[in-house]
């Protein structure tokens, strides 16, 4: 099966490249709550790392639906916004993934270390891209 990530954005999911991602969630309310994130990609589904009860990690387990927008650090006036839906949230492996994307993004010696406990990995399948610029 061909990846629904159009040709011309599908370095931002490359390790090479520190592009963040801006997950958005929907509240209980019904009100969007939108969050930073740094991600990968797997088997074309995106993938992100969180602490176990953050609201974002609540809030896919209510509402699996999220959209996420990507920046091209190259590029500032290129995005994607991806829309899809969550299809899988595990603990398992979610502390190795956490090193994985720490050793992606290589973070700034004075940032710190994320919370490496009751860490869940997060699977979101896409499912309608939109390229802007």
């Amino acid at each position: 099966m061909e990846s629904i990530i159009p040709l011309e954005v599908r370095h931002l999911f490359s390790d090479g490249i520190r592009a963040f991602a801006f997950l958005a969630t929907i509240m209980p309310d019904g009100s969007p709550q939108v969050t930073p994130v740094w991600f990968d990609m797997q088997d074309d589904l995106i993938r992100i790392n969180t602490r176990k009860g953050r609201v974002k990690e609540r809030n896919m387990r209510a509402r699996p639906k999220v959209a996420l927008a990507i920046m091209d650090p190259e590029n500032p006036l290129r995005y994607v916004q991806i829309r899809g839906e969550v299809v899988e949230m595990v603990e398992e492996g979610a502390v190795e993934h956490l090193d994985r994307l720490i050793e992606k993004y290589t973070l700034p010696a004075d940032y710190g270390s994320p919370p490496r406990t009751e860490r869940v990995m997060c699977k979101i399948r896409p499912e309608a891209v939109t390229v802007g610029a």
